[in-house]
């Protein structure tokens, strides 16, 4: 028993990411991020860098979410459940680190609330930890401070300079983020009371069912 309890002990420490590591994994997709829509590379390190633990986070290792990202009203694809500033909230689940961070410049980019820190210059690391915080990204009264703290610390404003001959310019109206896959109609079920009022199919390939205006979930 001792033997194992060193042994898996080991294990766990062995599995444990430093920032220097996480950084080395992800800067590269942060500044093609910045390249496709502008949001600094340095701005989006720091953050994957302060919500996921460096990497270590139980949210990441259950969702592949490296920004905290809650599911909101408008998301289409997979959840989980994890507590935040509620018991049991919805954070957006990803197939891959990929996704998440291309989702994190969509949310960004494609939000009126975040819409201000665009107008900044992208080497403004300072502007843009406190226009996150303003625009309500987090509750943290220290979150820019926290931001601020590991790009310096780190120097992941290289990355940000990367990329900052590429930031393409913004055109609201030609705004537009990754299309939802249309719903797949597979079978269709009739309901004993109300006959043929859904239809089962696929949305983004997960398995969902069309109902009608008015019918209940219970039905």
């Amino acid at each position: 028993v001792a033997c194992f309890i060193v042994i898996a002990g080991k294990n766990v420490a062995a599995q444990i990411i430093t920032p220097e590591q996480y950084i080395e994994m992800y800067k590269d997709i942060a500044v093609k991020e910045m390249k496709r829509m502008g949001v600094p590379a340095a701005i989006t390190l720091a953050q994957g860098l302060l919500e996921t633990e460096n990497g270590n986070s139980t949210l990441l290792r259950k969702s592949n979410n490296h920004f905290g990202i809650k599911c909101k009203s408008t998301w289409s694809g997979n959840g989980v459940s994890h507590d935040d500033d509620a018991v049991g909230e919805c954070f957006r689940t990803y197939k891959t680190a990929e996704e998440s961070y291309r989702d994190h410049s969509n949310f960004l980019r494609g939000s009126e609330r975040y819409a201000g820190l665009f107008q900044l210059d992208p080497a403004d690391y300072k502007g843009w930890a406190h226009g996150l915080k303003k625009a309500g990204y987090a509750t943290n009264p220290k979150y820019p401070a926290i931001l601020i703290k590991s790009i310096e610390r780190y120097n992941l404003q290289q990355y940000t300079l990367m990329a900052i001959n590429d930031v393409p310019t913004y055109d609201k109206s030609k705004f537009e983020d990754d299309k939802e896959q249309p719903f797949v109609y597979t079978e269709a079920e009739d309901n004993n009371e109300s006959p043929g009022q859904y239809k089962i199919g696929y949305i983004n390939k997960i398995k969902c069912v069309m109902a009608t205006r008015g019918m209940s979930l219970l039905a």
